[in-house]
């Protein structure tokens, strides 16, 4: 609900709230003039209500479209259906249904993105004690645990450090960029100690020497 909606809505109750105090200190609680102005104020207010969640869906329903659209690998129909699903903040067993089916047909052209919208609804059913995962038809226990069990191990990869040869390749890969015609070696005496030369071409060098290793 916007802000002028909210403060108007207030404003009503107040004023609902003051006719309500007066109709009780009448005399034996009865005025119909009061009565019919608490009424109108009601109904006031549940237009406004009425109309705040219209306009919540008509938001929902637009941001569920364009998480769909970004799902290039389905038809306009599972395009919609999808949505359909998105628009909802948790399943029920009356889904049960739509999702077997979604999940037999669709489940694998949906992107990352639109697995994880589609498992968030899945378990937030669970979270609301609408059913427990057993419940669930078997393609979708499969599908899902299939997901969340590759997006753990994509995270678990994530955080593995890189093997230190790795990093080698990479440097070695970097330095041998290096233009060595324009180093001037001529002023490079054979004496002269690692320490001493360029370090461009002393990285280099250890790089190498530690490749052939």
């Amino acid at each position: 609900m916007a802000a002028v909606e909210l403060e108007r809505k207030r404003q009503l109750e107040d004023t609902a709230l003051s006719l309500q105090k007066l109709l009780t200190a009448s005399a034996h609680g009865v005025n119909p003039m009061l009565e019919t102005a608490l009424a109108n104020i009601f109904k006031q207010i549940e237009v406004l209500e009425n109309e705040a969640k219209e306009s919540e869906h008509r938001t929902e329903q637009a941001v569920a479209a364009q998480i769909a659209e970004q799902e290039a690998t389905l038809n306009r129909e599972e395009k919609r259906v999808f949505a359909g699903f998105v628009e909802k903040e948790y399943f029920t067993k009356k889904d049960f249904g739509s999702l077997e089916d979604f999940y037999r047909n669709s489940w694998d052209k949906l992107t990352d993105n639109g697995k994880s919208e589609m498992s968030k609804r899945l378990h937030e059913g669970i979270v609301r004690h609408e059913y427990i995962f057993d419940e669930l038809p078997e393609v979708i226990q499969e599908k899902d645990s299939d997901f969340l069990q590759e997006q753990k191990g994509k995270s678990a990869m994530a955080v593995i450090p890189q093997p230190e040869h790795s990093k080698n390749e990479e440097s070695l890969q970097s330095l041998s960029n290096i233009d060595l015609s324009t180093v001037d070696l001529s002023k490079l005496s054979i004496g002269e100690t690692n320490n001493q030369l360029p370090a461009s071409v002393q990285n280099l060098r250890d790089a190498r020497e530690q490749k052939t290793r």
